[in-house]
């Protein structure tokens, strides 16, 4: 984070910030989240979120504060850090990414927020083990075992929270239930013998959260559960289903910028290609092909 330390302060003459301030960043936080939840990591997205970081930097760096502000306005960077690091991973960035989440969980540990430190390091195992929760890592790794262990013990500490921290807004048990339909669709890839059963789940999982409409405020996620939904399909044999649930997730396009979503989408293209033999493929290629050269 150099270059940010490095910028000139653009706060000068002893600008001194209340403690009323640090909501109003509390504020475009929640809005910056939620531009994430929406659209996801798309160039756009990265400058903004990351401009507004710069900002919040620049307080701390060169205004004058009580001591209550400071610690509001660090939780704040380090929200933002997270958050940046985040997109971009979602932007298939991920030097970039670790970078940041360590930058989070650095300043978290700093200020004793612990369980922020903790969100930052589950996010930095996120990117290293294909969504890197201990479910989804044993699920990467073939270990149903492990995965059923870790999927029950996530579900039962959600259900048991009373309230949840603001910086786990994001896991709500619609996103739990993608994340256990995502990893069945791994361990259903890597194994033979349950695999008909762990796709059946798998499928009877994304399928309400992927429909069209569903969950309206996170399309970059329903676009997301709907490429894992597809592959289930298609490693079932049932093209009809991959169809139409490839044609669902296109609908979303329009709405997100997310390059790991695309990235998905893009990768469905040669699975479809290897089953162009059914009529219902060979009719919707054309169909996948023009929308891929769109984006």
């Amino acid at each position: 984070m150099d270059h940010f330390a490095a910028r000139s302060c653009r706060f000068h003459g002893g600008t001194v910030l209340r403690r009323p301030a640090a909501p109003g960043h509390q504020d475009e936080k929640a809005s910056l989240r939620k531009l994430d939840d929406q659209h996801g990591g798309g160039a756009l997205s990265l400058r903004y979120i990351t401009s507004e970081l710069r900002n919040v930097l620049d307080l701390v760096q060169c205004a004058d504060y009580e001591p209550a502000v400071g610690h509001q306005l660090l939780t704040i960077v380090a929200d933002l850090a997270q958050l940046v690091g985040w997109v971009h991973f979602d932007a298939q960035r991920p030097g970039a990414a670790e970078r940041y989440l360590l930058l989070s969980e650095r300043i978290a540990r700093g200020l004793g927020e612990l369980g922020r430190a903790a969100n930052a390091i589950g996010m930095l195992a996120y990117i290293s083990a294909f969504t890197g929760r201990v479910a989804t890592a044993a699920a990467s790794a073939g270990d149903l075992s492990t995965f059923r262990q870790a999927a029950e013990k996530a579900r039962q500490l959600l259900d048991s929270a009373e309230v949840a921290p603001t910086y786990l807004y994001y896991l709500e048990p619609d996103q739990l239930t993608a994340e256990t339909g995502q990893a069945l669709v791994v361990l259903g890839e890597q194994m033979t013998v349950y695999r008909k059963p762990l796709l059946n789940e798998a499928i009877g999982l994304l399928s309400p959260i992927s429909a069209v409409g569903a969950r309206p405020d996170y399309p970059r996620s329903a676009l997301l559960h709907g490429t894992f939904l597809t592959h289930a399909h298609l490693l079932r044999g049932d093209m009809e289903a991959a169809v139409d649930a490839g044609r669902a997730a296109l609908t979303r396009l329009d709405e997100v910028q997310s390059v790991r979503a695309l990235t998905y989408l893009r990768r469905l293209r040669p699975a479809f290609a290897h089953r162009s033999r059914s009529p219902k493929v060979a009719a919707f290629l054309p169909h996948l092909d023009t929308a891929l050269a769109q984006i």
